[in-house]
């Protein structure tokens, strides 16, 4: 699924948001002010919408942190 990703200030490496691209999530979305832990460095991270961008798939680190919430597919 895209996801909206975003570069890591610290490490410059490009890290998910949390929020997928969809149209309830890209509507939620603040156009400043928005806050994000950071996979890269292990911060929390500002970012706005104009620091962001899509990518056709999540980092798999990312992938692997919200099977783990989520649980095993029913």
């Amino acid at each position: 699924m895209p996801t909206m990703m975003m570069k890591c200030p610290k490490t410059g490496r490009p890290v998910s948001t949390g929020h997928s691209d969809n149209t309830k999530s890209l509507a939620a979305i603040s156009a400043e002010g928005n806050k994000s832990r950071c996979s890269a460095c292990g911060g929390t991270h500002m970012w706005n919408k104009a620091d962001a961008w899509v990518a056709e798939e999540a980092p798999l680190s990312f992938e692997r942190r919200t099977a783990k919430k989520k649980g095993p597919p029913a």
